[in-house]
C-alpha cells in the first residue's frame, strides 16, 4: 500500500463501476499534465506581472521624458505583449499595479493567458478524475453540468445543479459532484465575471490553500464572528448501556467506532493504556460534524462548537484527566475532530508539554496544516464522495502534495452518497471492509498504543 517515502496512497476502490486496465495510467498522465499546466500558469503570471511593473519603472519613465519617440515605441510594444489579443495578460495575481492595469486594458479575468492556462489545468484534472470515476460522464446530468462549467455557461450550470438537488435531494446531488467539486469550484471562480474570487480559482489550480469561498470570494475568517461555546470540558459518566459498547481493541477501526458511539452525545473519549512494553500512554478520540442524528442537548452543544472553542475545550480535557507532562498521546479525529487534532499538534505550548506521536484524521480537511510536533506520524483517510475533506481546497484530483511524508488513503465508495459517506460509522466500515490493508498499516504504526485499557473517560464539551 505504501509507496516508499512518498506515502500518499490512492486506494481506488471503485465499488460500483468497473474500470479498464488503462484508466489509472490515463488518469495519472492527465494529472501530471494538470500539474505542469498549473506551474506554467504561475510562471506566465509572474512574467506578466514583472512586465506590467515596468510601466512604473523609473528607467522607462525617464526614457519617456528624455526620448519620447523611443519611449513611446517601447511602451507600445510592452502594451501589445501584455494587452494584445495574444498577450500575456497583466499578471493580476502577482502585482497590485497589474490589477489596476488589467481593469483599464480589459485583460483581467477570463481573457488573461495565465487564467486560461490555469483553467485548462483544472479541466485536465476533471478529465483525469473522470477516468477513475466513469460515473461522472455516464450520468447525463453530471456530464451536462461539467460541460456547462467548462464552456463558461455558469447560469446553465447553476440551473442544472439546482435541478439535480430538486430531483435527487441535496445529499445525492452533492455526492455525485463530490469527486470533481474542487475542480468545478475553481473553474467557476476563474471563468465567471467576479474579480473577487479569482484568487480562489488560482489557489485551487496551483496547489495553495484556499482562504475564501469560491462563489463571492468572501474570506472564510468571517465565521469567527459567530463563535459558539466557551471552550469548557466537563467529565461525565457514560450510561452503562453505552459504556458496555466502547471497544478497547486499540485498532483504528475500534477508535473510529468509538467516535461514532460518542458523537450523538457530543463527548470526547480519553483512554489510558498500559502498552505491551509496560509504559502508560493515552489516546484521545475526537468526534466531529457528521450526518448522524444528534440526540440531547449535549450533542447539540457540541455540534455548534467552532474549531477554536473545540480546541480550548480539549485543553480542559487533558488538565482534568491529569495527563502528566511528557506523556505520549495519540489523536484520532473525525471531521472537525481531525482539524482540532491538527490544532493540538500545532500549538507550541502543548507540543512542549506533551509528546504527540501519532495522529489519524478521518474525513477531515487537514491537508494544509503544519504541525509542530517533531517525529509525529500522520495518517489521513478520505472518501472521494465526501465533500468535507475537500473544503480546504485540496480535492481528490490534487496534483500538488504539501506533505509527501504523510500516509494518505484516498478511496472511492460510490455505494454511499453524501452526507451518509461522511459519517464516522461509515468510515469505520470502509476501513474494516473496503480498505483493510490501509487499516492494517495504520494499526502497525500505532502498535505502541495496543495493550490493557486502564481507564476510559468521557468529557462533554461546551
Amino acid at each position: 500500500m505504501s509507496k516508499g517515502k512518498h506515502a500518499r496512497v490512492h486506494a481506488r476502490h471503485q465499488l460500483d463501476h468497473e474500470q479498464t486496465d488503462s484508466a489509472p495510467k490515463d488518469s495519472e498522465e492527465l494529472m501530471l499534465l494538470a500539474r505542469d499546466l498549473g506551474v506554467c500558469a504561475e510562471q506566465i503570471a509572474t512574467t506578466a506581472g514583472r512586465l506590467t511593473a515596468l510601466f512604473s519603472d523609473p528607467v522607462l519613465l525617464r526614457s519617456l521624458a528624455a526620448s519620447p519617440r523611443t519611449g513611446t515605441k517601447v511602451t507600445a510594444q510592452l502594451t501589445r505583449v501584455i494587452a494584445g489579443d495574444a498577450g500575456l495578460g497583466c499578471g493580476t495575481e502577482t502585482t497590485r499595479l497589474g490589477k489596476v492595469v488589467a481593469k483599464l486594458t480589459g485583460t483581467d479575468g477570463t481573457g488573461s493567458l495565465p487564467s486560461l492556462v490555469a483553467a485548462t489545468a483544472l479541466k485536465a484534472r476533471i478529465r483525469g478524475l473522470a477516468r477513475l470515476h466513469p460515473e461522472l460522464f455516464e450520468d447525463a446530468d453530471m456530464a451536462a453540468l461539467i460541460a456547462a462549467v467548462e464552456e463558461d455557461r455558469q447560469a446553465e450550470a447553476l440551473l442544472r445543479f439546482r435541478r439535480m438537488i430538486a430531483d435527487r435531494g441535496t445529499g445525492e446531488a452533492l455526492g455525485a459532484i463530490a469527486p470533481v467539486f474542487i475542480e468545478l469550484s475553481g473553474l467557476i471562480a476563474l471563468l465567471d465575471d467576479n474579480p473577487f474570487n479569482d484568487a480562489v480559482g488560482w489557489n485551487l489550480a496551483t496547489g495553495r490553500p484556499v482562504t475564501s469561498e469560491p462563489i463571492l470570494g468572501v474570506s472564510m475568517s468571517w465565521t469567527s464572528a459567530f463563535e459558539h461555546g466557551e471552550g469548557r470540558a466537563e467529565e461525565v459518566e457514560l450510561p452503562e448501556a453505552v459504556a458496555s459498547l466502547v471497544e478497547d481493541e486499540g485498532t483504528v477501526v475500534a477508535h473510529v467506532r468509538n467516535i461514532r458511539l460518542m458523537r450523538p452525545f457530543g463527548y470526547v473519549l480519553l483512554q489510558r493504556i498500559r502498552s505491551r512494553d509496560g509504559a502508560e500512554r493515552h489516546v484521545l478520540l475526537l468526534p466531529g460534524m457528521t450526518a448522524d442524528t444528534v440526540h440531547g442537548d449535549a450533542g447539540e452543544d457540541h455540534a455548534q462548537l467552532t474549531e477554536a472553542a473545540y480546541t480550548r475545550a480539549l485543553r480542559g480535557v487533558l488538565a482534568a484527566a491529569g495527563v502528566p507532562d511528557g506523556a505520549e498521546i495519540a489523536l484520532v479525529g473525525h471531521s472537525q475532530g481531525g482539524v482540532v487534532a491538527m490544532n493540538f499538534v500545532s500549538d507550541p505550548e502543548l507540543v512542549r508539554r506533551y509528546r504527540f506521536t501519532h495522529l489519524v484524521a478521518v474525513g477531515a480537511p487537514v491537508d494544509y496544516r503544519e504541525p509542530l510536533a517533531e517525529g509525529l506520524w500522520i495518517a489521513s483517510v478520505t472518501n472521494q464522495h465526501d465533500i468535507v475533506p475537500a473544503l480546504d481546497g485540496r480535492g481528490f484530483g490534487a496534483v500538488f502534495d504539501p506533505h509527501p511524508d504523510w500516509y494518505e488513503v484516498d478511496f472511492a465508495d460510490g455505494r454511499h452518497g453524501f452526507p451518509a459517506c461522511h459519517g464516522a460509522g461509515r468510515y469505520a466500515d470502509n476501513l474494516a471492509e473496503d480498505i483493510p490493508e490501509a487499516a492494517a498499516h495504520i494499526d502497525r504504526q500505532m502498535s505502541r498504543y495496543r495493550g490493557e485499557v486502564l481507564a476510559t473517560r468521557a468529557f462533554r464539551l461546551s
